[in-house]
């Protein structure tokens, strides 16, 4: 995957964003049980940490002035995602729940 941004965390951990595709948004559509999830999903999906994997129970528990500057990186590099309507980042939940998309 092409790497967006890195960059150093308050920890002096190394956060790497990567570019995203739209099967990276349907695999966290599919790990998220509502619409709030969902970017949770996706930054485990996109970002290492370490060159690790990140989980979104480890963004769970991480300090907060880390989960924030993760947030701030993310939208720096993918705008401001968490502003997207609810209907557009649940509308494969509405679907797979039997609601129609009109």
């Amino acid at each position: 995957m092409e790497l967006l941004k890195e960059t150093e965390l308050i920890s002096g951990r190394k956060l790497k964003i990567y570019k995203g595709k739209g099967k990276h948004l349907f695999r966290a559509q599919m790990k998220s049980n509502n619409a709030q999830e969902i970017f949770w999903a996706l930054l485990s999906e996109l970002i290492e940490i370490d060159d690790k994997k990140v989980i979104m129970e480890d963004l769970y528990e991480m300090d907060l002035k880390e989960v924030f500057q993760i947030q701030t990186a993310f939208a720096e590099v993918y705008g401001d995602f968490l502003s997207l309507p609810q209907r557009q980042l649940s509308g494969f939940q509405n679907i797979q729940d039997g609601g129609s998309e009109s």
